[in-house]
C-alpha cells in the first residue's frame, strides 16, 4: 500500500540502433517544414526547437552523440557553457505544473537537463533550473509553465556523455501540503505516504534557521506517550532528504531533526506526548529536491532516554557501556538544542568528580558530548560540558557537594538515529592514578604537586619524542585563560630522579608544544621548561623519569619570558651592520626546525635581504656558551621546512670560532629572513651577535663619508673587513677603515670605539680636509690607544666653524666590527680681540694675523721696487740705442 501513487514506467525492450535512428528521423521530419532554409534540423539549436504546445503529449526521443554543440549562457553552470543535445520549446495556453523527465528505463546515458527563459541568435540565456541524477543518472525538472510563455528545455549529457534518451512531459497536480498549517493529516500508525518536492514552495525552518523546499504532515497524538520514528530510508526515496519535527501550533517548536541516518536519507526519532500535535516536515539537504516515501511508526522506548528515568550511579568508580540507537532527543541547555542521548544521576560527595568517555582501547566508539546539570528542567543551568577533550570523546571535571544531585547527559552532534556507541566512566579525581592523559591531574597556576612515578604505566607515543621512546610518569592538565609565559619545573631538591617534561594541546599527543630533559646548570639532571601559553587553551603536561622511576616534585608557575624569544616577536634588524648583546637563559622554549624539531631556548631576529651575502656570527669574547645559529625564510611555516642554513662550532681553517657559530647566506633583495640564536643541546647563556653584508661599505672613502648629526651623543655600527683601502697623511699607508664627516662650531668633540661591540684594535685619525686621490689631508689628531685600550679615543676642541674628516681604522691589518661613538660638549667661543688669544691648532692668534699682513705688504713693496728697476733699465737701453743711431 506504500507505493500506490508511483509513476508507471515503461518496460519495453530498448530499441536497436537502426530503430532509434528511424524513430529520431521520423520525429525530426514532423517539424522540418518549419525550418526550411535553415542549416539545422528541428531541435538542434534553441532557435529551431521542437515545439511542445500541449500536455500530456507524445513521448520524445533522440540520440545526442551526433547532435551539434549548442552554446548557452548560465552563470550557475560556468565554466561549462556548451554541450551536445536537443532543444524543446514548451509553450502552453494556460498555467500548468509540468514535469519533464528522462527517467525512462529506455534512456541509456547520464542525462542533464537545463531550462532557459530566452534564446537569441542560437544562444540561450537566463537559465532558471537544471537537474542531474534525479533518478539514478537520469534527470527530471518540474516547474509551473505560465500561460503563453515560452520555456526552452535542453537535453544534454553530464560531463560530455551522450546516447539515446526518452523524454516525457506530463502535467502534475499542485501539492496541497506545502505549508505547516495545510499539512496532510496522519490518521493512523504505522503510516506511509509518497511525495515529491520538485515544484513545492519554501517553508521557513526554525530547527536550522533556513528556508527549505518540502512537504508537511500533521500528527495529532492522542495515544499514551510513545517513541515515534519518521523515516525516508525507503529505496523509493531518490534524493538527500532532511526531516524535522515540530510541536504545538504552526510554525511550532522544534522537537528534533535528522539528516543522513541511512546514507543520504533521514530518520527522526522523538517522544510523542499524549494530547500534543506534531508537524513533520520533509525537505532536502542543501535544498535538494526529489521523490520520497515517508514512513511513520512506533519504535521500542529506550530506557534512560529521558532525564526523569536516568540511570542511578550509586558507587564510584562507575562504568557503563551502551549506545543511543533510536533514542529520542532531549533538550540540553548546555547546547541550546535537542539532541538524542542517555541520562545518568548521582549525588555529590564533596570531592572533585571526573566523568569521561575517553577510552584509548575502544577506537570503534563514537564522537561524544557530556553535559552536567543539577535538575531536569529545560532551564537548568549547565554545571559542565565538554566535546572533543580526547580526540572526538569527552571529559568533564567539577567540584561536587554532598547535598546536590548531578545529572550527566551523554549525547553527540551526530543526527543519525543509528546512534553512538560509548563507555562512560565516573570517578573521584583523587582516586585517579594520573598516568594517562585522559585521567590527568587538574592543576591551577601557580601550584605544585609531589608524588612518585613508580606505579605509572608506560607510553611509547607522542610527537614530542621519537616514536617508540618508552617513558612513564604523571599527567597534569591546566586551562590557560590569558596569554602568558608558563614555567614547569622539577628542579626542586625533592625530585630524586632525572626527569623529562613534555607539553601537548590535546591527549591525542599529536600537537607537541615543547619538551625538555636534563636542563643542566643548577637544575642538574632535572628539567625546567618555559613556553608561551596561548589564551583560552588547555595544556596537557607529561612529567616522567628520564632513566628511572622515583619521587618528583612539579611546580607550575607563570613568569615573564625574555623578550624576542618567540619568532613572532623577532628583533627587527633595520640596517646593517648590526650588533646585539643578549641572553637565552630566560627565553621560552621553541621548536628548532633546522635540527629535527628539537626544543630549545633562543632569541629571534629578522632582517630584509640586501642582495649580498649576509654573515651572522657569535664569535665574540662576550659570548659565554656553546651557540647555534639558524637562518630561515619563514616563521612557523607548516607546509615545508623553512631552514636555509645553520651552524655550530664554526671553523673554516682561517676563522676558528671554537664552540661559537657563524653562518653566511646569499640573500635576495627585499626578501625577509629570520635568525635564531640558540644553543647546542640545552645550552643557554649570554651572546654577542654581529650581522653584516659581505660588501664594500659606502663610507670606506673620505669622498663619501657618513654624516655625523649635531647631537650631543650618537653611535654608529661599522664593519671594516670588506672595506676598500684608503690613504691618509697621518701615517701615509694604505689601510681599511670607515670615514665620518663632522661640522663643528665652538665645541669639544670626542670620538671613541670603547664598546663591547668593537672586536678589534682600532686607530682614530682626524683630518681637516679630503682629497679624492690622496685621501685625508691635514692630519690634526691621531690615537691608537686611550682610556679603553685596545680600543681608542681622541678629543679636541673646535673654535669657530670647522669641518673635520674622521677615519676609524685598525692597527696594523686589524679589521672587524666596531661601534664608533661621537660626543659633543659646547665651549665658550674665543674673544674677538688679539689679547688672550690662544692658538690651539684650529684658529690663528692675533699676532699670526698681523705677521701675515706685514708679509703681504713687504711682498707688494718688493714687487713695486723690482718693477721700478726694470723700467729704469729699459729706458736707459732705449736711449743708448737712439744715440748710436
Amino acid at each position: 500500500g506504500k507505493r500506490q501513487s508511483k509513476i508507471l514506467r515503461r518496460t519495453t525492450t530498448p530499441p536497436t540502433t537502426a530503430t532509434m535512428l528511424r524513430g529520431s528521423g521520423l520525429l525530426l521530419l514532423v517539424t522540418a517544414a518549419a525550418c526550411v532554409g535553415s542549416a539545422f534540423a528541428a531541435g538542434e539549436t534553441c532557435s529551431y526547437p521542437v515545439q511542445v504546445t500541449t500536455v500530456p503529449t507524445s513521448v520524445y526521443d533522440g540520440i545526442t552523440c551526433n547532435a551539434p554543440v549548442s552554446t548557452y549562457d548560465c552563470d550557475s553552470l560556468k565554466p561549462t557553457t556548451s554541450g551536445r543535445g536537443f532543444w524543446y520549446l514548451v509553450t502552453l495556453p494556460q498555467d500548468t505544473l509540468i514535469q519533464a523527465s528522462t527517467c525512462s528505463e529506455e534512456t541509456q546515458y547520464d542525462t542533464f537537463m537545463i531550462l532557459f527563459n530566452s534564446c537569441r541568435n542560437n544562444v540561450s540565456s537566463s537559465c532558471s533550473i537544471f537537474n542531474d541524477d534525479y533518478c539514478d543518472q537520469k534527470s527530471s525538472l518540474t516547474w509551473t509553465a505560465k500561460a503563453n510563455v515560452g520555456y526552452w528545455l535542453f537535453i544534454t549529457g553530464m560531463s560530455g556523455s551522450c546516447g539515446y534518451f526518452k523524454l516525457e512531459i506530463i502535467p502534475l497536480t499542485e501539492p496541497t501540503n506545502q505549508a505547516c498549517d495545510t499539512g496532510i493529516e496522519v490518521d493512523r500508525i504505522p503510516y506511509a505516504a509518497e511525495g515529491t518536492t520538485s515544484s513545492v514552495q519554501w517553508s521557513h525552518s526554525t530547527c536550522n534557521g533556513k528556508d527549505l523546499y518540502g512537504l508537511w504532515y500533521t500528527l495529532p497524538w492522542s495515544d499514551a506517550t510513545a517513541t515515534l520514528s519518521a523515516s525516508t530510508c525507503d529505496s523509493l526515496t531518490n534524493y538527500d532528504t532532511y526531516i524535522e519535527v515540530y510541536s504545538g501550533l504552526c510554525p511550532g517548536t522544534c522537537v528534533t531533526f535528522n539528516d543522513d541516518t541511512c546514507v543520504s536519507k533521514a530518520r527522526a526519532v522523538w517522544t510523542a506526548v499524549q494530547g500534543e500535535t506534531y508537524h513533520i516536515f520533509v525537505s532536502g539537504y542543501n535544498n535538494a529536491r526529489g521523490r520520497f516515501l515517508l514512513d511513520i511508526e512506533k519504535v521500542a522506548t529506550v530506557a534512560h532516554a529521558n532525564c526523569s528515568n536516568a540511570i542511578s550511579i550509586k558507587t564510584l568508580p562507575f562504568v557503563y557501556s551502551g549506545n543511543t540507537s533510536l533514542v529520542p532527543s532531549s533538550y540540553t541547555n548546555c547546547q541550546g538544542k535537542s539532541l538524542p542521548g542517555l541520562w545518568f544521576r548521582m549525588s555529590g560527595n564533596n570531592e572533585r568528580i571526573v566523568a569521561t568517555t575517553c577510552n584509548t582501547h575502544n577506537n570503534y566508539e563514537s564522537d561524544t558530548i557530556i553535559d552536567v546539570f543539577n535538575d531536569c528542567s529545560a532551564t537548568a543551568p549547565c554545571v559542565g560540558t565538554n566535546d572533543d577533550y580526547c580526540g572526538s570523546k569527552s571529559m568533564v571535571s567539577f567540584q561536587s557537594t554532598s547535598s546536590q544531585t548531578y545529572l550527566f547527559f551523554v549525547t553527540s552532534w551526530s543526527s543519525s538515529t543509528a546512534g553512538i556507541t560509548f563507555t562512560l566512566t565516573v570517578q573521584t579525581e583523587s582516586k585517579l592514578n594520573y598516568d594517562t592523559c585522559y585521567y590527568s591531574k587538574s592543576v591551577e597556576l601557580p601550584s605544585s604537586w609531589s608524588g612518585t612515578t613508580q606505579d605509572s604505566v608506560s607510553i611509547t607515543t607522542g610527537t614530542c619524542r621519537p616514536t617508540g621512546t618508552v617513558r612513564s610518569g604523571k599527567w597534569f592538565t591546566f586551562y590557560n585563560d590569558v596569554a602568558q609565559f608558563v614555567n614547569v619545573s622539577t628542579c626542586q631538591s625533592d625530585t630524586t630522579i632525572a626527569t623529562g617534561i613534555e607539553v601537548y594541546t590535546s591527549c591525542s599527543m599529536t600537537s607537541c608544544v615543547t619538551w625538555g630533559t636534563a636542563t643542566g646548570g643548577a637544575c642538574g639532571n632535572r628539567t625546567s621548561i618555559m613556553f608561551a601559553a596561548a589564551p583560552a587553551t588547555t595544556y596537557h603536561v607529561f612529567v616522567y623519569g628520564a632513566s628511572s622511576q622515583g619521587w618528583i616534585h612539579v611546580e607550575f608557575l607563570t613568569q615573564s619570558g625574555a623578550a624576542h624569544s618567540e619568532c613572532t616577536n623577532a628583533v627587527p634588524i633595520t640596517s646593517l651592520p648590526f650588533s646585539y648583546l643578549g641572553e637565552t637563559e630566560t627565553a621560552v622554549h621553541d621548536t628548532d626546525v633546522c635540527l629535527n624539531n628539537q626544543n630549545k631556548q633562543g632569541m629571534w631576529f629578522k632582517f630584509t635581504g640586501t642582495g649580498y651575502k649576509t654573515i651572522a656570527h657569535t664569535c665574540d669574547q662576550e659570548t659565554d656558551y656553546d651557540t647555534l645559529i639558524e637562518v630561515l625564510d619563514g616563521c612557523h611555516v607548516t607546509d615545508r621546512n623553512p631552514c636555509i642554513a645553520s651552524n655550530d662550532d664554526y671553523n673554516d681553517g682561517e676563522i676558528n670560532c671554537a664552540r661559537l657559530s657563524r653562518v653566511q647566506t646569499e640573500t635576495s633583495l627585499g626578501e625577509t629572513y629570520f635568525l635564531y640564536v640558540t644553543g647546542f643541546g640545552a645550552s643557554a647563556g649570554v651572546f654577542m651577535l654581529d650581522v653584516f653584508d659581505e660588501s664594500d661599505p659606502v663610507n670606506s672613502k673620505c669622498t663619501s663619508p657618513k654624516f655625523v648629526p649635531a647631537t650631543s651623543s650618537i653611535s654608529f655600527m661599522g664593519y671594516t673587513t670588506f672595506s676598500s683601502v684608503t690613504n691618509a697623511s697621518c701615517t701615509g699607508t694604505l689601510r681599511k677603515g670607515l670615514w665620518y664627516i663632522i661640522y663643528a662650531s665652538n665645541e669639544q668633540i670626542t670620538v671613541d670605539t670603547c664598546s663591547s661591540h668593537t672586536d678589534f684594535e682600532t686607530v682614530i685619525e682626524v683630518y681637516s680636509g679630503c682629497d679624492s686621490s690622496l685621501g685625508g689631508v691635514g692630519c690634526m689628531a691621531y690615537a691608537d690607544t686611550g682610556s679603553c685600550t685596545p680600543q681608542s679615543n681622541v678629543t679636541w676642541t673646535a673654535y669657530g666653524y670647522r669641518t673635520y674628516f674622521v677615519l676609524v681604522t685598525g692597527k696594523g691589518d686589524g679589521a672587524g666590527m666596531m661601534n664608533v661613538h661621537f660626543t659633543r660638549t659646547p665651549v665658550t667661543p674665543l674673544p674677538t680681540s688679539s689679547s688672550g688669544n690662544h692658538d690651539n691648532g684650529n684658529q690663528m692668534g692675533g699676532w699670526a694675523v698681523f705677521g701675515i699682513i706685514v708679509a703681504v705688504l713687504l711682498g707688494v713693496a718688493m714687487v713695486v721696487a723690482i718693477a721700478a728697476v726694470g723700467l729704469f733699465l729699459y729706458r736707459k737701453r732705449s736711449g743708448y740705442q737712439l744715440l748710436k743711431s
